[in-house]
């Protein structure tokens, strides 16, 4: 296992923001020594004592991942079934006595002198550091994060794990694994995804804008495309950070006026907003983050919007005061007793097939995680009422 993230004293990765390696991992060349390892019958013999342990044995086998008991001198004593079907081994007997990387394929640890955590990579890997950190005298349980290059029928895989070692009573460790590769590809696809298409989207956007100031767009229909499309991508984006806990705020004064006129002209423009009449009352202003609260009013007032029928009146204020912000939407309707119930969890919709169920939740999530306010919503005497309340001082 190889080029994993370094830890901290309180064994969390020490990646920064930038996604770099840490100054002290860059400058590992050297891999940590490796203990004088036991030979196959001491190893059996302990596997034999692990396997009458009733209780390790059920905890191995109750982990859903990829599971190891360890010796102290990183050797598997005891492997789980999940382990086994993972690497693709028959049985326990075929990988005790071998260490980590061995049992699993990994292309490095057939480069060094003992094997595993001896070769030159090594020194990138956080089992590694770790296993070297326990053999100090560290107690506390362990997270890191280790990539690994397998080898398997001469075919190259690469995978991410999520690692936890823990000591076990009789000075075994445990080494626990979750295999993350598939949740590290789809954000790196995802960071490419709206990069680029965003990019061809504002590209779209500009001429749409060109065409129009040209007098060459008759319909007029082309920059309200474009621009719902740069909205739309520039929503899942700021959902993707949001959920990911990667979302930077950056504060600004911003005149709530200003900006509630703003968005209500995206939505009338839109396809939801079609038919609907808006009314905003909006004054004064306040110490936020303007795009992350635009996110909001745009996605209450688009919700607001398909609540509605063409000809209803839905109202939008926004309005600061000493103590605070309060921002309200207020659409014609009835939410009923279990729509209440779930109006803020991920993936629900009262639209059926056609709703992706992430207004609301975006909603909550950006506002109480990122603007540390409050959203609260009513629904009674025929009109259903979205709040947000932004505390004086309570900005991130």
């Amino acid at each position: 296992m190889h080029q994993s993230l370094p830890q901290s004293d309180d064994g969390r990765s020490s990646l920064g923001a930038s996604g770099h390696l840490g100054q002290a991992s860059v400058c590992a060349t050297v891999p940590p020594k490796t203990p004088v390892r036991l030979d196959h019958k001491q190893v059996f013999e302990q596997w034999e004592t692990v396997r009458a342990n009733a209780m390790i044995i059920a905890m191995l086998e109750a982990y859903p991942g990829p599971a190891l008991i360890l010796n102290d001198r990183r050797q598997i004593v005891a492997a789980n079934q999940a382990f086994l079907t993972a690497c693709g081994h028959t049985g326990e007997e075929v990988v005790v006595a071998q260490r980590p990387g061995e049992a699993m394929g990994c292309v490095e640890a057939i480069k060094g002198h003992d094997g595993c955590g001896s070769a030159a990579a090594c020194a990138q890997c956080g089992a590694g550091h770790n296993f070297q950190r326990f053999e100090q005298g560290h107690r506390e349980p362990i997270h890191t994060e280790c990539l690994i290059t397998r080898e398997a029928s001469g075919q190259l895989s690469s995978f991410e794990f999520a690692a936890g070692l823990s000591r076990l009573p009789g000075g075994w460790t445990l080494l626990a694994l979750n295999d993350i590769s598939h949740e590290k590809r789809r954000e790196v696809l995802e960071r490419c995804f709206f990069h680029d298409v965003l990019n061809s989207a504002a590209g779209l956007q500009g001429i749409a804008t060109l065409l129009e100031l040209e007098g060459r767009d008759s319909t007029g229909l082309l920059g309200p495309a474009a621009q719902a499309l740069v909205e739309e991508l520039q929503h899942h984006r700021t959902l993707s950070a949001a959920e990911s806990g990667t979302l930077q705020v950056s504060l600004a004064t911003v005149d709530l006026a200003a900006l509630a006129h703003e968005v209500a002209g995206v939505i009338q423009r839109s396809p939801e907003g079609s038919g609907r009449r808006l009314q905003i009352q909006a004054n004064g202003s306040w110490l936020c983050d303007r795009v992350l609260l635009r996110r909001v009013l745009l996605n209450l007032l688009k919700n607001a919007c398909e609540a509605s029928a063409a000809g209803d009146i839905i109202r939008m204020t926004c309005e600061a005061h000493k103590h605070g912000a309060l921002l309200t939407v207020e659409n014609p309707g009835e939410m009923n007793p279990q729509a209440r119930l779930q109006v803020f969890r991920r993936s629900f919709t009262t639209k059926g097939g056609s709703g992706h169920g992430i207004g609301t939740w975006s909603v909550k999530l950006i506002t109480e995680r990122y603007l540390n306010g409050q959203v609260s919503f009513s629904s009674d005497d025929g009109r259903v009422t979205f709040r947000v309340y932004l505390p004086a001082g309570g900005q991130s």
